[in-house]
């Protein structure tokens, strides 16, 4: 199988497995965007005179033909194939001849990776926000479901103030909503179309970039042309940074869940069939899918940690490294999607126990309570009255739980959570991502029918 390098001189087997490594594996991830991609950029040569309306039908026609068999299962890149540029136009040329040989006039490969994981992450981003919008939805309506719930709020793992069950979840559901700022950011980046900056240096012919970026629904043409190549695995690690930050977000929630319903505790259960039991021990109900999220957050700082290092110290341009950052961000977007399925799941399963919750209150917990009624009351400075409250908390009284509502009425305060203001955000994420979604699906429907049949062969809109 010639590779698209291939200049017929004979290649080291041992080099030829070295480089390609599981490249070939990953890329079926990307044989839909690296097809797209394709049709975009023959469609531009099309433009531009390269090819003749018979030759254009034809390679659509078969590039169409082609992911139609990975759909059904039929393609498949093989490691002599090495990577699913090579494979996807020899596939081509088998079923059209040297037509398809012609494809690749006016790009290298560099931009073709570069245009295939943008598309392919675009949509994964897009799922990965939508997942996140539901899980924070599920949670803002168990934070208002149980607002009024009182609990210990704990610092360094001790019962430290009067909290809440609604404050807890609540924010949960904005540090995500928060989270994905950061996902937007990313989102912009890749946003960006790279093709027609070649090998980093552009091409000697006369190519229609802004044409290509319509055709594919970028935002933009990525301007410079080697800022094209020196973005690339930089903008991944936007991606995965904005995943890590979700991971997160997610591991410390896990992290709470597994604390706040042991047994000991017990403000919270867990329900049977999200969890899993012990080979040698009848009675364990084990919150193992808790504890793979605190794991896969783990994972995720060193996903994070190893990209950043491969793009440390490169010089300008495309060097092989780069190669190693395409399979960690297909990781990191697939365990942050599974991760927020996860939790979703759990929380519309979760079960509060309030009769444990409000039983956990201890006269200590109302210390800090004591120390600003005391200064307001004796009109003392806050830290005499401080020092009064830790010199008799052995005589503390047990406030009641249930008037924290009352006392605590700031914004964002127990008594004052402001759920319905997370819910518009959420609503306003959805609008923006349903429109977005909706745009990728008029894009790929108008690159997948062929010119002659009414496909647009001018910039989409």
């Amino acid at each position: 199988m010639a590779k698209l390098w291939d200049k017929g001189k004979n290649t080291d087997a041992m080099v030829l497995e070295f480089t390609t490594g599981n490249d070939y594996s990953v890329d079926m991830n990307l044989v839909p965007a690296d097809i797209l991609g394709n049709i975009a950029h023959v469609r531009m040569l099309h433009k531009i005179g390269m090819f003749n309306d018979q030759e254009l039908d034809t390679i659509e026609q078969g590039l169409i033909d082609i992911l139609e068999d990975y759909k059904q299962g039929k393609f498949e890149i093989t490691p002599d194939m090495e990577d699913v540029h090579t494979a996807v136009e020899n596939a081509l040329t088998e079923r059209i001849g040297e037509l398809g040989q012609r494809i690749h006039l006016g790009r290298s490969r560099n931009d073709q990776s570069i245009v295939d994981m943008r598309l392919y992450v675009r949509d994964m981003l897009l799922q990965v926000t939508v997942g996140a919008l539901d899980c924070a939805d599920t949670i803002l309506h168990f934070a208002r479901r149980w607002w009024d719930t009182p609990m210990p709020g704990y610092t360094h793992t001790r019962p430290a103030m009067p909290s809440s069950m609604g404050l807890w979840a609540g924010a949960i559901g904005e540090q995500i909503l928060d989270d994905l700022m950061l996902t937007g950011a990313a989102y912009a980046m890749m946003d960006q179309c790279p093709l027609g900056s070649a090998a980093g240096y552009g091409v000697n012919i006369k190519i229609d970039r802004e044409f290509t970026s319509g055709q594919l629904g970028f935002a933009r043409v990525q301007n410079n042309t080697l800022a094209v190549q020196n973005s690339r695995g930089k903008f991944e690690l936007a991606v995965i940074q904005s995943c890590q930050h979700l991971m997160i977000d997610l591991s410390r929630t896990a992290a709470d869940i597994i604390f706040f319903s042991q047994p000991e505790l017990g403000f919270i259960t867990i329900p049977d069939h999200l969890t899993t039991g012990s080979s040698i021990m009848p009675h364990k109900k084990n919150p193992d899918v808790l504890e793979l999220v605190r794991a896969k957050a783990a994972d995720m700082n060193g996903i994070a940690a190893s990209v950043a290092s491969m793009l440390t110290g490169l010089v300008s341009g495309y060097s092989r490294d780069l190669q190693l950052t395409k399979e960690p961000v297909i990781k990191a977007l697939d365990m942050t999607l599974a991760s927020l399925h996860i939790m979703k799941r759990m929380f519309e399963g979760l079960e509060v126990n309030d009769k444990k919750c409000v039983a956990a209150f201890t006269p200590d917990l109302f210390a800090a309570d004591a120390a600003n009624e005391g200064a307001i009351q004796k009109n003392i400075p806050f830290r005499k009255a401080y020092k009064v409250v830790s010199e008799n908390l052995d005589k503390m009284q047990m406030g009641n739980p249930k008037l924290i509502f009352k006392s605590r009425t700031h914004q964002g305060a127990p008594g004052n959570l402001k759920v319905e203001d997370a819910h518009k955000r959420v609503d306003l994420h959805r609008l923006a991502i349903t429109h977005r979604i909706k745009t990728g699906d008029e894009v790929i429907k108008r690159l997948l029918t062929k010119t002659s049949q009414g496909g647009q062969d001018k910039p989409a809109e």
